[in-house]
């Protein structure tokens, strides 16, 4: 199942592209029963009906499979629920039937005994001292954190930089705030599905899933099998945004083709998406900022994650995400002090959203220094500027400034609405990785086969034209295809934005290669016709295939350089009802060589969109544990009507030495962290609130506004 079009895209614009529910297959359906409480113990399992039920193949639970765990790193997520529930939405049982409204309702027929545990729905809950383990079997678990200060605590992590004890005592002004988010979904257009075919001596598996080798081995690991029974065939992802890395499906549906010899197909509906996979971490984060002369001394953090029930969807060995040295990353701070805990609750698992972590962390530091710098009677700008780490952070502040300031001197008529304009600073690296690809040639093209899924945002497109370029060949000669695991390739995965510099590494090195195997140190110059069956009859060859490796390793992602963003919005405030629109923005980034331009303003253009639409309307808004919420009709998104004018800049540095393709950087995670704080900023800019909670809606925005209005009436 490789996909065969020649520019990546087009199958896609023609309906052609092959997903996971697209594979033809005689295959059963699935369904899962999910539990309908935050905490419980599972006294009994009854499925005689559901059994019964004509057209049923296969029941199973715990009972039936064992304790079977998986995860990214710490495996902790059991397929399906053992002994007792954890979170509303837990897999308990599943179905496979001849079709999915049969499975669906043998489910319902299925009969679970709960006995309920009050449950422990935040952090300072799960936190407290006589608080009892929603995990009492942790240290049993794979890849178990060793120490953790308290039996609720997925992972915690501090660093101190200097000595911010002594520093915080020579600062002149102190300032502190605290600031809070809410769980938002990846939302991902396409929902979590899979093929599984486990009937003969291999298992076949299409899935929605971002990382293939990682599949291969949760899914051998859980069937106590060689990776070598499974192969995982690539299909399109319909976006992923951190979401696809995980075996909710994928792992079901494996059992249920093992019990009844049959493939099994399995979608998620929307609902279960949104309220049983995996969200956006909610948690809180206080800064406290010491300033000498006007100047960042002292800064200290304090991050409290929602981790949720399970540990298993991230895939970090500390099992806490990233967060150190985000806040006030892209400034001069000589002296720091960070923490950050993430604690187990009986809530769904916080997963990988896009920029995760740094969404939360930027929103709140950007807030914090635009605070800073009011209090002081201060322009944010200016104090941002001083206060910049970079050289070209300060030159990408002065072109929104330049550009922002046209805004003003419009002097537009706002009708019933308040203008305002606010900012943000931000930069992302790229994450570390390996991967390797087959380039082979022969008379009528070039092939490139690629380990890394196609999640849709245009990499194989760029790696056709970062081939093409190296090779001095017309573009439409270069046929891109994702092969198997079967390929003998490796690849880490599509994530943390590494796919263009670990990949393009790889590609750069295979046209390397292909070029020294005929016997040459460049293409020929001057002439992009298909110069190649030339140079194969001059070396007496057909066809020859090289393999091209990339790697970028975790020392290295800081030598990479970071991708560097500033972005202004302008937003028109509503006094009497809180809705807030954004008019109109500009976005100046350092993003390096372009290697396609298209590919590059989609990522960006996606990324304002995607920020913009999580930091003003996106809430999974649980109640008690439960996220009852049936579509996204419920779950609400911006749309077109909701995007404002976005002019575009792109303000490039000379590349550093060393910095891989030429000063490539990531951009995928790099817009939509810079959205949540600008947006806020220029609410306070237009009506004075400061908004200290994610997301901003127009609720929220209402109810400052009324708060802002009754002080100023007591004050008379």
């Amino acid at each position: 199942m490789n996909s065969t079009s020649v520019i990546d895209s087009q199958d896609r614009v023609t309906g052609q592209a092959l997903f996971a529910q697209d594979v033809p297959a005689d295959a059963l359906h699935m369904a899962v029963l999910r539990s309908p409480h935050p905490h419980a113990d599972i006294v009994g399992i009854e499925t005689s009906r559901a059994v019964a039920l004509p057209g049923v193949h296969a029941v199973l639970h715990a009972g039936d499979i064992g304790d079977k765990r998986f995860g990214r790193f710490t495996r902790d997520y059991p397929v399906f629920a053992v002994d007792k529930v954890v979170f509303c939405g837990q897999p308990v049982a599943a179905v496979a039937a001849e079709d999915l409204a049969t499975a669906r309702r043998a489910a319902a027929l299925i009969t679970v005994e709960y006995v309920q545990r009050p449950p422990l729905l935040s952090p300072a809950e799960a936190l407290a001292t006589d608080a009892e383990p929603i995990h009492p079997g942790y240290a049993g678990y794979l890849n178990a954190v060793p120490v953790r200060s308290h039996h609720n605590l997925q992972g915690e992590d501090a660093r101190v930089v200097g000595e911010p004890d002594s520093a915080f005592a020579e600062c002149d002004e102190l300032f502190e705030n605290t600031f809070t988010w809410q769980r938002s979904s990846s939302a991902p257009m396409e929902s979590h599905g899979a093929l599984v075919d486990a009937s003969g001596d291999r298992v076949i598996v299409h899935a929605s899933h971002k990382e293939p080798y990682k599949l291969r081995r949760d899914l051998a690991a859980l069937a106590g099998r060689p990776e070598e029974d499974f192969e995982i065939r690539p299909v399109k992802i319909g976006g992923d945004f951190g979401s696809k890395g995980n075996p909710f499906v994928e792992s079901i549906c494996y059992f249920l083709s093992a019990y009844t010899g049959r493939p099994v197909r399995g979608r998620l509906s929307f609902a279960e998406t949104l309220g049983a996979t995996g969200g956006r971490h909610g948690g809180s984060l206080t800064l406290r900022t010491g300033l000498v002369n006007g100047r960042i001394h002292a800064h200290q953090s304090r991050f409290v994650l929602d981790g949720g029930a399970f540990v298993a969807p991230k895939p970090m060995p500390k099992g806490i995400l990233p967060m150190l040295g985000l806040p006030l990353g892209a400034y001069d701070v000589p002296h720091l002090d960070e923490s950050a805990v993430g604690a187990y609750t009986n809530t769904m698992p916080g997963s990988h959203v896009r920029s995760p972590g740094e969404f939360q962390a930027i929103f709140a530091s950007e807030s914090h220094l635009e605070m800073i710098a009011r209090e002081r009677g201060e322009d944010p700008l200016e104090f941002k500027t001083r206060n910049a780490r970079h050289a070209i952070s300060r030159n990408l502040i002065a072109k929104v400034r330049s550009e922002s300031a046209l805004w003003r001197r419009r002097g537009e008529p706002a009708g019933n609405t308040v203008l305002g304009v606010g900012y943000s600073l931000f930069h992302r690296s790229a994450g570390p990785g390996d991967s390797t690809v087959k380039l082979s040639a022969n008379g009528q093209r070039v092939v490139l086969e690629l380990a890394v899924p196609d999640q849709g945002a245009g990499s194989f497109e760029a790696f056709g034209r970062l081939v093409a370029t190296r090779l001095g060949v017309e573009r439409s000669r270069i046929q891109v295809l994702g092969r198997s695991t079967d390929s003998g390739l490796v690849d880490l995965g599509a994530g943390a934005s590494r796919v263009t510099v670990v990949v393009g590494r790889a590609c750069d090195d295979a046209a390397t290669k292909l070029l020294a195997a005929l016997k040459l140190d460049a293409p020929p110059s001057g002439d992009t016709t298909y110069w190649i069956p030339d140079a194969l009859q001059a070396v007496g060859a057909a066809e020859i295939a090289v393999e091209g490796k990339g790697s970028v390793g975790r020392d290295e992602v800081e030598g990479l350089g970071h991708a560097h963003g500033a972005l202004a919005i302008q937003v028109a405030v509503e006094p009497d009802t809180g809705i807030v629109r954004a008019r109109r923005a500009v976005l100046a980034v350092n993003v390096g060589p372009v290697l396609n331009p298209v590919g590059l303003r989609g990522q960006l253009e996606g990324g304002f969109i995607y920020g913009l639409s999580q930091t003003l309307f996106e809430d999974l808004r649980p109640q008690d544990g439960r996220i009852e919420l049936d579509s996204f009709n419920d779950y609400k998104l911006a749309s077109g009507v909701d995007i404002p004018e976005l002019a575009l800049h792109l303000v490039d540095e000379t590349p550093l030495p060393g910095q891989g393709l030429a000063g490539v950087r990531a951009v995928g995670e790099l817009v939509n962290i810079g959205v949540p704080a600008a947006l806020a900023n220029a609410i306070d800019d237009a009506v004075g609130v400061r908004l200290q909670t994610l997301p901003l809606s127009a609720e929220r925005v209402l109810d400052g506004i009324r708060k802002r209005a009754s002080l100023a009436v007591a004050a008379r």
